[in-house]
């Protein structure tokens, strides 16, 4: 998950709407919001509020922004809490990554985080019932990177760095793997492992069902081509722990985007041996007969070049397979092709950084372009 960073922002630049005379684009840090034209000018503070923000009611009402928030689910007593989402948008074919506002004290400096005082929170998904699948964490067995938002953190990546590139696929989160752990009789013993992001899952429920999360492997586990390519990792990597493959299972059932599916599918987006994580190439060679994320892009990094490659058709099918009428990319998620670090994202430090499409984000309005 990404962190939410509401704060005071300093204007960067600004550019001209090629299809609006009383908008202009307006950009803080990566994000690029629309604006009322000649409102800011570069070096203005402003308070920046990112997509997935969720915000008072009444407070969304005050700024003028109400109708271009999305309200959040119903309660178990079927009404909505008096709050709202804010998302991505397009005004006039131009998107715009969340909102600006003024700030309500001059005096706020650059980077002072203003979310407890106008009451910000950050939207979640629901919780969903673990139909008594839920296994013991096992601390080896560990969760995916968190992977920030790269308009909160511009100069993380360099300008002709060398990147990979690939489609954020809208499923859900599932790591498998193998972990030396100890049996019922307390013998240390390699064992395949299986679970959501933050969830061990046992491989069949209260009623016997076996959970989507254990699809990856075959029923036979043992006789399966992704068993084999953990031992063989195991092996090459002289694992001592664990060897974990991390991916995204996506399809019928699974999310509003089904990308032509009859079923369900798994594409793998990362490998991590003994809490390591295993650098693009070599991950490549292990994943040779497997089949991965969508690779859209490698070369020097650019912002220009990923706003490229946000938008468009996705590439995991056949768009005219796509029976629901939104046919594109949920995002893209960038990485270094070498393995680094860098502190200032917090948490690992893990460089990985992903881009949200603000088409996805606008993929259940009726009419993704506001006229005005």
């Amino acid at each position: 998950m990404s962190s939410l960073i509401v704060e005071v922002c300093a204007v960067e630049e600004i550019a001209e709407h090629p299809n609006a005379d009383r908008l202009e684009r307006v950009r803080v840090k990566n994000w690029w919001c629309i604006a009322p034209k000649d409102h800011y000018k570069v070096g203005d503070k402003v308070v920046y509020l990112p997509p997935e923000s969720v915000i008072p009611e009444q407070l969304a009402e005050d700024w003028g922004i109400a109708k271009y928030c999305a309200p959040l689910a119903r309660g178990p007593d079927g009404k909505r809490p008096p709050r709202l989402r804010i998302r991505a948008s397009r005004f006039r074919g131009e998107p715009s990554f969340g909102c600006i506002q003024d700030l309500d004290d001059k005096t706020w400096s650059v980077g002072y985080d203003v979310k407890e005082y106008f009451d910000i929170t950050k939207w979640e998904p629901p919780l969903r019932s673990t139909d008594g699948d839920a296994a013991a964490p096992v601390p080896a067995f560990h969760t995916y990177t968190d992977i920030e938002n790269i308009g909160n953190f511009p100069g993380i990546l360099q300008d002709n760095e060398e990147v990979v590139v690939t489609e954020k696929i809208h499923g859900t989160n599932c790591r498998v793997g193998i972990v030396l752990h100890p049996n019922e009789q307390g013998e240390a013993v390699w064992q395949r492992m299986a679970g959501s992001h933050g969830v061990r899952r046992k491989e069949f429920d209260q009623r016997g069902v076996r959970g989507r999360y254990w699809i990856p492997f075959n029923e036979d586990a043992e006789d399966c081509d992704l068993t084999h390519i953990l031992e063989h990792i195991v092996d090459q990597e002289n694992a001592q722990q664990a060897v974990i493959i991390f991916g995204e299972i996506f399809g019928e059932g699974i999310q509003d985007m089904h990308y032509g599916q009859n079923g369900v599918a798994f594409r793998v987006f990362d490998i991590s041996v003994d809490g390591q994580y295993v650098a693009h190439d070599k991950m490549m060679q292990y994943l040779a007969t497997y089949p991965s994320v969508p690779l859209l892009y490698r070369g020097p990094f650019s912002m220009e070049k990923m706003e490229g490659l946000v938008d468009g058709e996705t590439t995991v099918c056949d768009p005219a397979s796509i029976k629901e009428p939104f046919k594109g990319r949920e995002g893209i998620v960038i990485r270094p092709v070498a393995e680094r670090f860098n502190f200032d994202l917090g948490g690992s430090g893990r460089v990985i950084l992903k881009y949200v499409s603000a088409d996805y984000h606008g993929r259940r309005n009726k009419d993704q372009t506001e006229n005005h």
